[in-house]
Parts: structure tokens; C-alpha cells; sequence
């Protein structure tokens, strides 16, 4: 499977504070981005993001454009929110979004 986006992409677009809250389970206050979580989420993101684009390119993709790179962390950071996106507010918007 290709995997559209990165840490990396989320530390830049959301910065690595809410990373550490979304993802440490272990410490209170959390102190540390859990690697494992946020590979889980990336990974089904792209995972939703190679069956649309699957359907109408050859994957995997010589050049990932920005915009799949965005729709797939935006997917990633809505299931790293999970229950606690707010209805209708950004995080949501960005999910509704990657999917159109």
C-alpha cells in the first residue's frame, strides 16, 4: 500500500502539541507523539485514499500531489480525533472535505 502523507506532514500542518494530546495514551499530561497511533492513522487514511484513487490511476503514484497529501492527513487527523471531533467543526470539515 502507498502511503500518501507522513509525521512529518501532520507535525506541519497541525503541529506536534496536538499530535502528543491526540496520540499519548500513556502519560498525563502527555509528553510524547506515540508513533505506533499515528501510524495506524495514517495508514488507514491512506488506505481510504488508495481505493478512491486507485478506481482511476495506476497506484503507486510517481508524484503524490499536495492535495493528497492534505486529504490524507486531514483524514488521518479526524481519526486520530475519533469521538472527540467536534460536530461540524474543523476537523470535520477537513474530513467532509478529503472526501468529496
Amino acid at each position: 500500500m502507498t502511503g500518501f502523507a507522513t509525521k512529518q506532514d501532520l507535525i506541519d500542518r497541525y503541529g506536534a502539541t496536538e499530535l502528543t494530546q491526540l496520540t499519548d495514551r500513556t502519560n498525563r499530561p502527555p509528553t510524547t507523539i506515540d508513533d505506533t497511533v499515528v501510524s495506524q492513522a495514517l495508514g488507514d487514511a491512506s488506505a481510504l485514499a488508495s481505493g478512491y484513487v486507485g478506481k482511476r490511476y495506476r497506484l503507486p503514484l510517481a508524484d503524490i500531489p499536495q492535495a493528497l497529501v492534505k486529504a490524507t492527513a486531514d483524514v488521518a487527523r479526524f481519526y486520530l480525533h475519533g469521538n472527540r471531533a467536534e460536530k461540524d467543526g474543523e476537523v470535520e470539515r477537513g474530513f467532509k472535505l478529503a472526501l468529496a
